[in-house]
């Protein structure tokens, strides 16, 4: 073997880098340095072993990197409300079962009333395509309650009000602003008060009760030309639907391809709860609220 090359200032190579090197006996003048000015870093030591000798790489001890195995960078604080995320999320994803379901639906029938309706009614009184979702998702959660509940204390907790919060982008995060017995208000009031609450919530005036009580939630990314998506379940509620980008889309009906309006839906739901074939049958009822949309518009 050739004898490991001394660590002295002729090498540009970090300390671990020069460590390894010691340990494996390796000459640092044979490996190519990829760090500033041509330092070596351990990544480089890491390459050079597993190429030298296949598994070798399994053999080198994992230690946090060094200072100068790391990319220039510049910390900042996280904000209280990514640290509220940051724990809530990780707290769904550590202690939740998650799974996952997606349905596509088709959407023609509901954008085209929508667009009937927002025509007979002022600007204040327009109703949003995630308007429609949240109607047709309350109205669903009526024949599956077993959804609209949390899992606390080895219980499942059946809440008697359905309250869908609607996920909003704003400033450094997200926030859910919730409407209260959402299966009971017409959609214009649905529509009237998510108008509200957004604003409230994207100009950092958001009230408590816009950003609390929520039972099941909708997370719609349908502006931001999504295919699809899964989303995390917002603790301690049972589910949670993951709204995409509603598209024009080639599908074939009775033998003919024709072009439709399809959107994908994908509920994430806690295992502890719910199954599948339950959570399946819950996409397929939303499904056809939204294929024949006209009772979404029609009372409470």
């Amino acid at each position: 073997r050739v004898p490991a090359a001394p660590a002295d200032n002729s090498l540009l190579a970090t300390p671990i880098a020069l460590r390894m090197a010691r340990e494996h006996n390796l000459d640092l003048r044979r490996v190519a340095g990829s760090g500033p000015g041509g330092r070596i870093l351990r990544g480089d030591v890491e390459n050079h072993l597993a190429e030298a000798r296949p598994g070798a790489i399994e053999e080198v001890v994992q230690r946090p990197p060094e200072d100068g195995d790391r990319p220039p960078s510049v910390g900042t604080a996280a904000s209280p409300l990514r640290r509220t995320i940051a724990r809530r999320m990780s707290q769904s994803k550590q202690t939740i079962p998650h799974f996952y379901i997606t349905n596509s639906v088709t959407m023609d029938d509901a954008l085209a009333l929508r667009r009937q309706y927002n025509k007979a009614f002022p600007a204040d009184a327009q109703v949003t395509v995630n308007d429609i979702v949240v109607k047709a998702v309350a109205l669903a959660l009526r024949d599956f309650p077993n959804l609209n509940a949390s899992y606390v204390d080895d219980s499942i907790d059946v809440h008697s009000d359905i309250n869908i919060g609607a996920a909003v982008a704003v400033e450094g995060g997200v926030l859910t602003v919730t409407t209260r017995q959402t299966d009971r208000s017409p959609i214009s009031d649905i529509a009237r008060e998510n108008r509200a609450m957004i604003e409230r919530a994207r100009t950092g005036r958001a009230k408590p009760d816009d950003v609390t009580g929520s039972t099941f939630t909708i997370s719609n990314l349908g502006g931001y030309d999504t295919d699809h998506f899964a989303a995390i379940i917002n603790p301690p509620q049972a589910a949670i639907l993951a709204v995409a980008t509603a598209r024009e889309t080639a599908v074939v009906e009775e033998g003919q391809v024709v072009v439709r309006t399809v959107m994908q839906m994908t509920i994430s739901a806690d295992h502890r709860v719910t199954d599948g074939a339950e959570c399946a049958l819950y996409l397929k009822r939303v499904k056809e609220l939204l294929e024949a949309p006209i009772r979404l518009f029609l009372g409470g």
